[in-house]
Order: structure tokens, then sequence, then C-alpha cells
């Protein structure tokens, strides 16, 4: 059987993902950048962020939607609409 564990090239790209992943966030304001953490990270609904912020929800999925777009496009991805 194949080893599950990544081999060093698949660990060094990875490394860099996570490092152009940061870069790209750094990037961001304070405020968007927590937003990014807070969805992604801490895992927070959509309307728990929004009561928290003052926001709408259909306010903070707006915001998120532009800052993947944003960080896609950072990151050299696609677009897809």
């Amino acid at each position: 059987l194949p080893d599950p564990a990544p081999g060093p090239e698949e660990q060094l790209l990875q490394k860099e993902r996570i490092q152009a992943l940061e870069r790209a966030l750094n990037t961001l304001s304070a405020r968007d950048r927590n937003l990014v953490y807070r969805k992604y990270y801490y895992l927070q609904s959509t309307a728990q962020m929004a009561a928290e912020l003052g926001l709408t929800p259909r306010g903070v999925e707006g915001r998120l939607h532009r800052l993947r777009r944003r960080l896609r496009k950072e990151l050299g991805g696609e677009l897809d609409g």
C-alpha cells in the first residue's frame, strides 16, 4: 500500500500555498481579515457574525463573497463568475 503521508515535494508545495495565503490575507484590512478568520477559522455562522458585528446576514455574505473573489484573484485562481 502507498504511504498516505505527503512526500517532501507535497510538503513543500503545501508550505508555499500556506505562505501565499498568509501574504494574501495580510493585504486585507483588519476588518476584512477578521471576517475571513471568523468564518473559516473559527467557523462562525453568518447569522452569528452579523449579530455580533451589527450587520445583516446578507451584508456579511456579500462581504465574504467579495473577499473570496479578491483572495482568489490575489492567489492566481480562476474567477467563476
